[in-house]
This record gives structure tokens, C-alpha cells and sequence, in this order.
């Protein structure tokens, strides 16, 4: 059986409180992509035989999970899931629950709630002191239960196992549809470095193993919400909640980039070196600051006061042209929306775009002859473009007429310049991550920008 998808449940607060603000995710074992989230409260229906609250709480994830599984390329699992859930879901009842219906389940299972039908004394389930003896028992084989339950008209066929062992403590697992045996085996740890090191082992077996591997993922989900620093001061209660979600989004947006950027969606797309989370959560900092709500670029702008507030000329003239970006160059060169990307950089490279001295330069560029005026087509005042060659490469310049007075934008030497690349007209023509952007003249300030943007997020991770 594969196990692929695993579920998980996180709460916001501590145990002892109120429940109010909690919430159950569901996400993949070895990603964080929330599938389900379920809002934790006391009004969710419970049919017979779920009196407990998390038991119920699993069999409301269950029913949302159902309509994503099928063959049809829509459908994110194409069979059955297996999950794995904390103690306080467990119970027969939705053991039961999961197997009918096809999932596959592991959970540590609590002591009031060992398979009925089994007197609790065939199983680990005293709360004892940690002895010499006990140490010993934790090497002993695992008790493990199983039991059959045939197909019928309206339930699919399960099988449940039940394992039980010394650890620590008395340590219970109840499974459905998750193991073809256990057996017991020991797992080595390491602590320290060179000659700090140290090895040990500690015992283990297959239930344990499968427990441990598919539930560390949603702490490390925790881990990266906290370290976002999302927060603010306000009387308002639901801000709390607010930002929480924008740590969750910030969080799983980093697993995309990791996912494109090990190429498994595209090879090209693949970085030797990607963002740490850190580093990605500071760029998106950079954007969110450097965007203007007008732009509608985006859901919910068109709510932002300095939409609301724009008059009906100026809205109807961003909006004719929603398709284009005017963006600053500055906000384009360090963090924007349209940056550059790593193999923008690096296939300039291959191709000998940039000169690094004066040598470089000559070789690589024809005497330029100067361009009179009279060859220049301006046509009703429309914007035209020339073109100069240089070693087969064409780089051009854009010229607008106002007038008697001719206004020319530079990009001749910009062009073969390492720290400008992205900046010239002919640039935002061929390059992907300039697509929709209005060209304009770089300044001092973002061409120091671009620069620092190049050698300190592309040129480490070439």
C-alpha cells in the first residue's frame, strides 16, 4: 500500500482553554498543502456512536476528503488516502468509520480507548515509573492484534491491527488499512560532531516508524508560522486569526518555490541553491511594499482606499490598460513583481550578452555610425524604434516626438552591461519576467538596485 498523503491536526492556543480561534488542517505528509481546514467547535452534527469530539472531528475530515478521490484528472488523491491522527481522535468508532469507506489511518491510541471486545490486561496499558525493567521490556517483540472485516453491500473490506508495546511509557497504535506486518528492530541516533559525536540506538518497530515519519510535518508547518513575525497591535480579536492565515499562505507558497526550483515541475526551473525561507519571506516583504494597490492586479484592490478614493478618469484609464504594468524601475530591479529570474541571468551568459572591460567591449561591438535625424520615421507622433547591430545582436532605442524636439532614451552601452541587464528596451521585448511592462528611462538609484539585486540573489544561486 502507498502512503503518500497523511493528515494532521493543529490547534491555535494551548490545551485548557477555549476552543474558540482552534482549527483542524489536513495537508500532505512531505509538503504543506493544506487539503481541509475545519473550524473546531461543538455544533458539528454526530451521529450514533461519535459522543466524542475528536473522533467526530475526523469523520467530518473524512466526508470532505471523499469528493477529491477518483480517476478524473480534477481529483487531487486518486485512491484512498492514508491519514494519521493524534490520540485524542482515536476510538473504535471512526476506525470503523474510515475502513467502510476505503481510508487508511494511524493513531496513537489513548488507554480508556483500546479495542473493545479485548480485555485491556492483553495490552500495554499501566502508567508506570521508568525502571530498569521497563528499560528491558522495550526490546521485547510487539503485542500485535488484528482482525478482518469482509465487504458488504454498502462497506468496503478493511483490515484493523492494533499494536502495543513499552517505550517510555505504555505505548499504544491503532491502524486500519496502513500495515502488512510489524516486527520489532532497533534505530540508530546521532548527537555532537567529530569527535563529540556520539551513536546509540533505540528500539523501534513499523507502527512507530510509520507514526514518526508522516506526523513531523505539520510542527514544521508551526515552526515556519512563527518565524514569519506577522503581527501588529489591535484591540480587534479577529486580527489574530487574520495574520495567521497569512503565515499559513506565506508558508505554503515557500513549498511551491521549492517545488519549482528542485525542478520536479520543469528541469529548466531547477536552482542549485534556493531561497531559504528566510530569504523568501523577506523578498516577499520587498514586494508587498513596493505594490500599488491601483494597479488591480490583484483580488480586493479594487476595495483599497486608493482605489476607492481615484477619480472615475483615472480609474478608467488604469483599468483600459490592466494588462500592461507601469512599475517603477527601482521596484522592478530589487524584489518587484517583475524581477529577474536565475536563467534569465544565466543564459545571458551562455551567450556572451555582457562585457566586463574595455577589450571585452571592443571586440564585441561595430563602430557605431552616428543617425541623423532625417532617418528617424516618426509617424503622427507614434513611437518608433531603431535599431543597432552589434555583432548580430539587435538593441534598440525608443524615440518620441514632441514638437520640434526629439527625445531619445539611451541603452546603447547599458546593454552589454552586467550590473544593467533587464534594463534595456530590447530586454523587456525578449525577457519572460518583463512581459506586460511598460518600458522607462532607469534611474541612478535603480540601476544601484538592480545592481545589488543581481549580486545578491542571482549571481549566489547560479
Amino acid at each position: 500500500m502507498c502512503l503518500t498523503r497523511t493528515a494532521f491536526f493543529t490547534i491555535i492556543g494551548k490545551p485548557g482553554v477555549s476552543r474558540g480561534g482552534q482549527f483542524v488542517i489536513v495537508t500532505d505528509a512531505y509538503s504543506f498543502r493544506p487539503r481541509v481546514i475545519l473550524h473546531r467547535h461543538k455544533l458539528h452534527p454526530r451521529p450514533t456512536g461519535f459522543t466524542q469530539q475528536g473522533p467526530n472531528e475526523v469523520r467530518v475530515v473524512a466526508d470532505a476528503l471523499e469528493p477529491m478521490i477518483g480517476p478524473e484528472t480534477d481529483k487531487i488523491f486518486k485512491s484512498y488516502p492514508h491519514m494519521t491522527w493524534d490520540n485524542y481522535f482515536s476510538g473504535d468508532a471512526i476506525m470503523n468509520h474510515l475502513g467502510r469507506k476505503g481510508f487508511g489511518a494511524t493513531m496513537t491510541c489513548r488507554r480508556d480507548r483500546l479495542p473493545g471486545g479485548v480485555p485491556k490486561q492483553r495490552f500495554h496499558f499501566e502508567k508506570g515509573k521508568v525502571t530498569s525493567r521497563s528499560r528491558v521490556a522495550r526490546f521485547l517483540e510487539p503485542i500485535t492484534v488484528t482482525k478482518s472485516f469482509p465487504a458488504d453491500a454498502d462497506n468496503k473490506e478493511y483490515t484493523r491491527a492494533h499494536v502495543s508495546f513499552q517505550s517510555a511509557g505504555s505505548t499504544n497504535f491503532s491502524t486500519v488499512n496502513a500495515l502488512n506486518s510489524c516486527r520489532l528492530f532497533v534505530s540508530e541516533r546521532k548527537r555532537g560532531n567529530g569527535r563529540d559525536e556520539r551513536k546509540w540506538v533505540i528500539e523501534m518497530n513499523d507502527a512507530r516508524y510509520l507514526y514518526l515519519k508522516t506526523y513531523g510535518t505539520i510542527d514544521t508547518i508551526d515552526s515556519l508560522i512563527k518565524k514569519c513575525h506577522l503581527g501588529y497591535r489591535c484591540r480587534k480579536y479577529w486580527h489574530s486569526a487574520m495574520l495567521h492565515g497569512i503565515a499559513l499562505v506565506v508558508v505554503v507558497a515557500y513549498d511551491m518555490y521549492l517545488e519549482a526550483a528542485r525542478g520536479s515541475l520543469r528541469p529548466e526551473w531547477k536552482i542549485e541553491h534556493p531561497m531559504d525561507f528566510h530569504q523568501f519571506r523577506d523578498r516577499l516583504s520587498g514586494q508587498m511594499l513596493k505594490y500599488n494597490p491601483a494597479m488591480k492586479l490583484y483580488p480586493g484592490d479594487s476595495k483599497f482606499r486608493v482605489s476607492t478614493q481615484m477619480n472615475k478618469k483615472k480609474q478608467n484609464r488604469l483599468n483600459a490598460m490592466h494588462k500592461k504594468i507601469r512599475l517603477s524601475s527601482k521596484s522592478i530591479s530589487s524584489g518587484g513583481t517583475s524581477c529577474l529570474d536565475v536563467e534569465e541571468y544565466r543564459e545571458a551568459l551562455r551567450s556572451e550578452h555582457f562585457c566586463t572591460d574595455s577589450t571585452n567591449l571592443q571586440s564585441t561591438c561595430v563602430p557605431m555610425c552616428r543617425i541623423h535625424q532625417s532617418l528617424v520615421a516618426i509617424v503622427s507622433g507614434v513611437i518608433k524604434r531603431r535599431t543597432l547591430y552589434a555583432k548580430n545582436v539587435v538593441f534598440g532605442c525608443t524615440i518620441s516626438h514632441k514638437g520640434e524636439r526629439i527625445v531619445t532614451k539611451p541603452c546603447s552601452l547599458y546593454y552589454h552591461d552586467p550590473d544593467c541587464f533587464g534594463f534595456g528596451y530590447v530586454d523587456y521585448k525578449e525577457l519572460k519576467s518583463k512581459k506586460n511592462v511598460i518600458w522607462n528611462n532607469p534611474s541612478k538609484a535603480a540601476k544601484q538596485a538592480n545592481k545589488n539585486h543581481i549580486r545578491d540573489n542571482i549571481i549566489p544561486n547560479l
